[in-house]
């Protein structure tokens, strides 16, 4: 699984629990790749408010 791909859709989405289950993945798995991306690049890309991706 790409790493990027993951987090790409879950901006499309703005749901880690719609791409865990698209992709088969839990959610903590995707949230891990998110950060992943985000620790990588050095910035915080994605805020959860409320339990809603912004």
């Amino acid at each position: 699984m790409n790493t990027y791909y993951a987090f790409i859709k879950a901006i499309e989405t703005c749901s880690f629990t719609e791409v865990a289950e698209e992709l088969g993945y839990s959610q903590s798995a995707i949230s891990q790749m998110v950060n992943s991306v985000e620790e990588e690049l050095s910035k915080k890309l994605i805020y959860v408010i409320e339990r809603e991706l912004h």
